[in-house]
């Protein structure tokens, strides 16, 4: 499997993370991207009232140029919007980080929800994007968890965690040299989620994880993918890592 992260890393990784799933759940890529969040209009009846598509329509009027440094903004602003829910949340977050490698790519279910608190958490963040908030809500998930995380798995089932980030078909994407350096490496991996979004400790973290990593086929951060993206792709890893063992 090795061999195949490192055939597959120059050749995909200049695809991005979750980018293709998110330009699915925003209807392609036929206009060019903003660098700048559309401004809300006023409040409709809709607006206060939302339906079903609310939502996904409010995050249509969002789109970014994901080699932007505005990108770290939308991912903080996405962070915000994971706290928000966790304020207000009494049941469990998990089931609303979604992912692409997910039974849930499109957030439908992280959608349905914050429709109810459109007003509270949504509209104060307005550089906020779907896929990035699933991944804070991961972020969230995975810096509380209880357990250890040590800098390298000190024991592994290989069977088990290649069967995790080994793709099903076709070529290995970021999402999964994601999920390989999460079971390699947790505690390195998470040392990327405490550093700010886009500072240049997270860009030293990523170095080090990577370069310590080599099951993974990287030595170093992909120039082609934006540093918030690998950071997205390890909080899924690392989250539906610890979900798959009780975590």
């Amino acid at each position: 499997m090795k061999n195949v992260l490192k055939a597959s890393a120059a050749i995909v990784l200049c695809v991005g993370v979750a980018a293709p799933a998110f330009a699915q759940a925003q209807g392609g890529n036929q206009n060019p991207p903003q660098t700048q969040p559309q401004p809300i209009p006023s409040p409709s009846r809709v607006d206060r009232y939302p339906n079903g598509n609310y939502f996904e329509r409010e995050f249509d009027r969002r789109k970014i140029d994901f080699s932007s440094p505005d990108i770290a903004i939308a991912y903080r602003d996405s962070k915000s919007v994971a706290g928000c829910l966790a304020s207000i949340e009494e049941g469990p977050l998990s089931p609303y980080v979604g992912g692409p490698l997910s039974e849930d790519p499109k957030y439908k279910l992280l959608s349905k929800r914050l429709r109810k608190s459109a007003d509270k958490c949504i509209k104060p963040n307005p550089a906020a994007l779907q896929m990035l908030v699933g991944a804070s809500i991961a972020e969230l998930q995975v810096l509380g968890h209880e357990g250890t995380y040590e800098p390298r798995a000190m024991s592994l089932n290989s069977d088990e965690a290649e069967a995790f980030y080994t793709p099903k078909n076709g070529s290995a994407t970021v999402d999964h040299i994601g999920r390989c350096v999460a079971v390699y490496s947790p505690g390195l991996s998470v040392d990327v989620l405490k550093a700010e979004v886009g500072s240049p400790a997270e860009e030293q973290a990523l170095d080090k994880l990577y370069k310590s990593t080599p099951e993974c086929g990287l030595s170093a951060r992909p120039a082609s993918v934006p540093n918030v993206l690998q950071r997205a792709a390890i909080a899924f890893g690392l989250h539906d890592w610890n979900a798959a063992h009780g975590g």
